[in-house]
């Protein structure tokens, strides 16, 4: 299918962060069954990108509670793996590497689930704040600017807190 082929970059990314390594593949069936079968009831109001990433989103927390019915424990996010973007390395990709990475997800980690997908969605996937406000069903893309400033500040504080300096890190 075309919306998949074109966008099956960030579906992979969107999924292979929030979920164990072991249930990928199957989640990235899910999602592709999920946009074939929901495709016709797509309705326009938002781009294709930004419905995808709803699909994606809406299907990885159904594994989530399909996961926490079937084990009785809160599902842990994805091992921290960053999609493959081609032969060529993302700025980000060269920027954190080892060690830097891991800080990176420790402290992602510790911050408040949305405060962690908006600034996912923002920066590692690079949408606009229009299209994270439809994908998350916020108010406006100013409510979206909002939560964002707030998810940096409380990143920022955290890594204030952090144990590493910025020099070391």
């Amino acid at each position: 299918m075309r919306l998949y082929e074109e966008n099956k970059h960030m579906i992979y990314g969107y999924v292979v962060r929030r979920v164990r390594s072991e249930d990928v593949e199957d989640v990235l069936q899910e999602v592709l069954r999920a946009i074939v079968e929901r495709y016709s009831s797509f309705e326009g109001l938002s781009t294709e990108k930004t419905w995808t990433y709803s699909v994606c989103r809406f299907t990885v927390f159904k594994y989530y509670s399909r996961r926490n019915r079937e084990n009785g424990e809160v599902a842990l996010q994805a091992e921290g793996k960053l999609p493959p973007r081609g032969t060529e390395a993302s700025p980000l990709d060269v920027l954190i590497s080892g060690e830097k990475m891991e800080l990176v997800r420790k402290l992602m980690n510790g911050l408040r689930p949305i405060d962690r997908e908006i600034l996912e969605l923002r920066f590692v996937e690079e949408l606009s704040f229009a299209e994270i406000a439809g994908i998350l069903e916020l108010e406006s893309d100013e409510a979206c600017r909002s939560r964002c400033r707030r998810a940096l500040a409380a990143a920022q504080k955290r890594l204030r807190a952090s144990p590493l300096s910025p020099a070391e890190a």
